[in-house]
């Protein structure tokens, strides 16, 4: 019973999910979920995670970051919710860093990947459309 509870007030509450872009290499961050993780073990993602109690999803996005890279956003933008049935409410963001992640013990590995790197992984549902959409963005205004 209480896995359904807390299932139920992570989709009330939502997630926060951010496409981190390197500043120089205008490459996107994915890291790799640890194999013991709960959820898609072994898999590529973005960084992000549930907005907690009393928070907005952009300080829960920046926490976010800073937990699972050390790393502190130089901008954050709020591009769009999506509604997912079995996912909830997802805030998405993206914004630029200036450095490589130190991870926490949530991930296993990252990469900085461009719109050709993003082939050769396996992601959680829409990490790469959305990787695909900012990566798009920034090389429209080059």
């Amino acid at each position: 019973m209480k896995l359904l509870t807390e299932s139920a007030e992570n989709k009330k509450l939502g997630t926060a999910i951010v496409v981190c872009v390197n500043k120089l290499t205008k490459k996107a961050l994915i890291v790799q979920r640890g194999y013991s993780a709960p959820w898609m073990p072994g898999v590529w993602a973005l960084v992000g995670g549930k907005v907690e109690e009393g928070e907005d999803a952009r300080k829960a996005a920046a926490r976010e970051v800073f937990e699972e890279t050390q790393l502190k956003m130089m901008s954050l933008e709020f591009v769009r919710k999506h509604l997912d049935v079995e996912y909830g409410e997802q805030n998405f963001f993206w914004g630029y860093v200036d450095r490589d992640p130190v991870l926490n013990s949530e991930n296993i590995a990252f990469t900085w990947v461009d719109e050709q790197g993003l082939l050769g992984y396996k992601y959680v549902p829409h990490c790469r459309e959305y990787v695909w959409e900012i990566l798009g963005r920034i090389g429209e205004k080059s």
